[in-house]
């Protein structure tokens, strides 16, 4: 009756101990991962130029079909000139301060309206999850207004799976299915280890 009163004791010691455990380490859900973007119809416009200007980061960058991503404390925000309009040269010659004017102020540059972050602290992400590209998609474009929205998160892991997801809202970034080998591994070693004290308990107590 004794061992069993013992062994009893120590599995609801170890399993209000676990989650201690756990808050001492870091949640796999909080690791971060590189957040990369595109545009995938951006080669429907070809008689645009399309900008990437962010704060405080990047004080421009010209955007094609291939992904692009920013400094992580970043707020960038995606901006169109027509071809007839733009002149790269000036604009690399261009202070801090007359380049903000240049994105603010110039009647030929077209604002989008949405902001990116250079880190997508909302996602649900996993030990294994390396990559994160957010689709992107221009739905309206004329010479005052640009509309860009994004469309669909892809999840990229370690071991070449690919995961996506839709975007419902287009504040909140789709989070993929996050229970993966190395979830398990984070959640199952604490629990061996309860299980290998209690042992060892028992055995020299009992042995």
């Amino acid at each position: 009756m004794k061992r069993v009163s013992l062994l009893f004791s120590l599995i609801v010691i170890g399993i209000f101990t676990i989650p201690t455990i756990y808050a001492d380490v870091i949640d796999p859900n909080q690791t971060e991962v590189p957040v990369y973007y595109i545009i995938t119809n951006i080669n429907d416009y070809p008689d645009y130029v399309f900008l990437l200007h962010g704060n405080p980061s990047p004080s421009f960058m010209v955007l094609n079909s291939s992904e692009f991503n920013f400094y992580k404390l970043s707020i960038a925000s995606i901006y169109a000139v027509e071809k007839s309009n733009y002149n790269q040269t000036e604009l690399e010659n261009l202070n801090d301060t007359e380049l903000e004017n240049y994105f603010e102020e110039n009647t030929n540059v077209i604002p989008s309206d949405l902001e990116l972050q250079g880190d997508l602290n909302d996602i649900n992400g996993s030990y294994s999850l390396e990559k994160v590209v957010v689709e992107l998609e221009i739905t309206s474009l004329n010479q005052t207004n640009l509309v860009i929205k994004k469309t669909r998160a892809k999840f990229i892991y370690s071991d070449g799976i690919t995961k996506t997801a839709d975007f419902q809202d287009q504040n909140t970034t789709p989070s993929p299915d996050t229970f993966d080998k190395m979830d398990f591994w984070y959640f199952i070693i604490p629990l061996l280890a309860i299980i290998a004290i209690i042992s060892i308990l028992l055995y020299r107590r009992y042995g």
